[in-house]
């Protein structure tokens, strides 16, 4: 699970060498079309475990900044509100 936004660069950054190992596995010419599916499978496990974390990590995010909005406005719309007395 990502904490913070070093590792989500890191976690980017492993993504796009996934991604590029699909390229090099797929053109390998001397490996079986066996042996490609086999490690294309694994290879698109990991990214799709990657991108699950990144869209979590994201989503967090998204939902702090929304929390921290609606505080925001709570607190405006209270201050705002006619004092009783």
């Amino acid at each position: 699970m990502i904490q913070n936004l070093n590792e989500l660069e890191v976690c980017k950054h492993r993504l796009t060498k996934l991604q590029n190992r699909i390229e090099q596995i797929v053109i390998h010419q001397k490996k079986s079309r066996r042996a490609k599916e086999m490690e294309l499978a694994g290879v698109r496990g990991m990214i799709e475990q990657l991108q699950k974390e990144i869209q979590s990590y994201e989503l967090a995010q998204i939902q702090q900044s929304i929390h921290a909005l609606k505080d925001e406005l709570w607190e405006i719309d209270s201050a705002n509100l006619p004092k009783a007395g």
